[in-house]
């Protein structure tokens, strides 16, 4: 949990839901290494997926920045390495669509 942050908002159940997710298609069980990489993937993707869902509804958003963030986002996510059983399968990060259609209905927040 990170200091002064509400875990019980959307973001921080997403951001929990990511973790365990990530850490069970690693494996379920992960080095403390490993953990840091996962919480800087996750960290990272919420926050877009947040930035993502703002500019959608047309409020104001620096692209360039969410431009970066999904880069530094998809960059630590690749570092984790994860093995795909088939090139068709969807990658564990990717929102779906029910997701981003309940976040750009219900403002993002939590």
């Amino acid at each position: 949990m990170l200091a002064g942050a509400d875990g019980r908002s959307r973001r921080a159940r997403r951001r929990r839901d990511l973790i365990v997710g990530l850490v069970a298609e690693l494996g379920g069980t992960v080095s403390d290494g490993a953990m840091v990489g996962v919480i800087r993937a996750v960290d990272l993707l919420v926050i877009c997926e947040t930035k993502r869902a703002a500019a959608i509804r047309g409020e104001p958003v620096d692209l360039g920045a969410l431009a970066k963030l999904e880069n530094s986002a998809d960059r630590a996510m690749r570092r984790l390495n994860f093995k795909r059983s088939s090139p068709d399968a969807p990658l564990p990060w990717k929102p779906s669509r029910g997701r981003l259609a309940a976040s750009l209905t219900q403002g993002g927040a939590g």
